[in-house]
């Protein structure tokens, strides 16, 4: 028995307590208030500088979210998703749901967002392993659309701040024209000015 399954089987016998593994909901949840409507982001002038501070804030911690679930990240989630649940399944139980997971090769997202959204059911059993793995395969197609988007955000950024440089008001075109001259001004002046004159 190798240490993952000893884990999954002290969790399921109480014998230790799992701490809650650290999650991307909230980073998921952040890029969802973004959604307009039919699975894509929308960015705009209005809402521009929240769209760079996700980014800036989760983008890294989502991309890594991508990457293909290791066993030990996976056997956190299950094991604490499991102890939510009264402990009336088998002893192989919890170590047969991690093989079955990883067969499956989820990302590490996708197993965080399954057993969240598993433990925070109505439900008075621990799961089938079926419905583990029918979860993770819904979490994955949000991992798909976190994946999609996140490639799309930065060149509709760039399109935003492209149209914001091209749309400058009348009043804003005549100051940056102002500093302008005022510049070159001075840098006249500065020129023909004896050395210890020179700003």
């Amino acid at each position: 028995m190798n240490d993952l399954q000893v884990m999954s089987q002290n969790q399921l016998q109480g014998n230790i307590q799992t701490p809650i593994p650290p999650s991307i909901f909230k980073a998921f949840e952040a890029m969802r208030n973004f959604d307009a409507g039919g699975g894509y982001c929308m960015v705009d002038k209005d809402n521009l500088p929240r769209v760079k501070l996700l980014l800036e804030r989760y983008g890294k911690q989502l991309a890594a979210a991508l990457c293909p679930a290791s066993p030990e990240e996976a056997a956190k989630h299950i094991a604490f998703m499991i102890g939510c649940f009264p402990s009336t399944q088998g002893p192989h139980y919890g170590a047969v749901m991690l093989e079955e997971v990883m067969e499956d090769n989820p990302s590490h997202g996708a197993v965080d967002l399954a057993c969240r959204a598993i433990r925070r059911k109505p439900a008075q059993f621990a799961p089938s392993i079926g419905q583990v793995l029918e979860e993770i395969a819904s979490q994955t197609r949000t991992m798909r659309w976190i994946k999609q988007e996140l490639n799309r955000l930065p060149g509709l950024i760039a399109e935003v701040e492209a149209k914001q440089g091209k749309q400058l008001t009348g009043e804003e075109k005549a100051l940056i024209q102002a500093n302008c001259v005022m510049e070159q001004k001075r840098q006249l002046v500065s020129l023909h000015a004896p050395a210890h004159y020179r700003p």
